[in-house]
């Protein structure tokens, strides 16, 4: 099967639903890589910034819909709530300030986590 895309059709369910295509794993390594695209993608969609819709809005479509799709084809779906983490540049005193393990936290935008503390 020819992975190419031609830029000149739009991008269809049927790619961003296929994790093994060229360009489905190439959206993935960007965000992975945690350069400028995923600082700003990030920034623009918590501080919802309009400006960066046209920047941004097709990339954070794209990953979202590739998202959307992964989670569709899990066959063991978690019924139950768990714990995930995340690095973050707080002293133990501010982590116990400003959160509680009993109070969900709802994220804005995509966010790397890991079952790994």
């Amino acid at each position: 099967m020819d992975e190419s895309i031609d830029i000149n059709k739009p991008l269809t369910t049927k790619i961003l639903s296929n994790p093994n295509h060229k360009f489905v794993q190439t959206l993935i390594y960007i965000y992975s890589m945690e350069s400028f695209v995923f600082k700003e993608t990030n920034k623009a969609s918590r501080d919802k910034d309009l400006s960066k819709i046209k920047f941004y809005g097709p990339y954070a479509s794209a990953l979202g819909y590739v998202i959307h799709a992964a989670n569709a084809k899990k066959k063991n779906k978690l019924e139950e709530s768990f714990i995930v983490f995340r690095g973050m540049k707080l002293n133990q005193q501010e982590i116990e300030d400003q959160f509680s393990s009993k109070i969900p936290i709802n994220l804005l935008g995509f966010t790397s986590t890991t079952l790994d503390r």
